[in-house]
């Protein structure tokens, strides 16, 4: 996506699983989908004309591999969308009580003012 500016930098997504198993990522490490192929709709992510299931399979990787992680009582995983896109929801979202407040995966539908306590 940088060409080669971040080369030296950059890993294979399959180096940040081996990492994560193994306890050895570094102290920050942003992680992304390929983008390749989104017009045939074979793209790891959520943007249009891919298959969200490719995104959503994505993303359940990554977070089983960290909280996999032997490092995961000491890790913060982010998950930040910029998938908007100028779509929007054709209806409020609801609201829904959390299954497991301390871990449940938040995402931009969460409720403000319900942030989990520890």
């Amino acid at each position: 996506m940088w060409g080669t500016k971040y080369l030296d930098i950059s890993h294979p997504y399959p180096s940040f699983l081996s990492d994560c198993a193994a306890g050895t990522l570094p102290e920050v490490s942003f992680v992304d989908p390929r983008f390749e192929d989104e017009g045939s709709g074979t793209s790891g992510d959520d943007h249009p004309h891919a298959d969200v299931r490719s995104g959503e399979t994505f993303l359940t990787e990554v977070y089983n591999a960290v909280v996999s992680s032997p490092n995961w009582e000491r890790t913060l995983l982010v998950v930040n969308y910029d998938e908007w896109g100028g779509f929007y929801d054709h209806v409020a979202p609801g609201s829904a009580a959390d299954a497991d407040p301390p871990t449940a995966l938040r995402g931009f539908r969460y409720r403000p003012g319900r942030l989990p306590t520890r």
